[in-house]
């Protein structure tokens, strides 16, 4: 990751004002990024977005999609775009998402996990 990704990733952590309350929660993630599926784990959650975790490389401004694994839903995969960047290590990322688009039910799921503490430690 060059310097100036690092000051833009740094520069949106600063600036943005989350539109929705972001909590905990960890979950089996799937990025499909350049044909490849890639899994990873989310760390918190929002309407707006996600915290990911995943071994390899990614862009700010690269769109994405991603599968995630919801209570009582089935799989959804929602397209994301990447935010903003934070290498963990040589192999490990972890970046910030902005979803495009999410369904009814992947909605409603997101907004009974804010809600609902219980069901996030299931």
């Amino acid at each position: 990751m060059s310097k100036t990704e690092i000051e833009n990733s740094l520069h949106f952590l600063k600036t943005s004002r989350r539109s929705h309350q972001r909590f905990s929660y960890e979950t089996v993630v799937t990025l499909h990024i350049a044909e490849k599926d890639i899994p990873g784990s989310t760390s918190n959650l929002s309407l707006g977005g996600a915290f990911v975790n995943f071994e390899g490389n990614i862009q700010v401004g690269d769109t994405i999609s991603l599968t995630l694994t919801l209570p009582g839903v089935p799989k959804e995969t929602v397209p994301a775009e990447v935010k903003w960047v934070c290498p963990r290590s040589e192999s490990e990322t972890g970046c910030g998402l902005s979803f495009m688009h999410l369904s009814d039910m992947a909605m409603n799921a997101i907004i009974n996990l804010c809600a609902n503490e219980e069901l996030r430690r299931v």
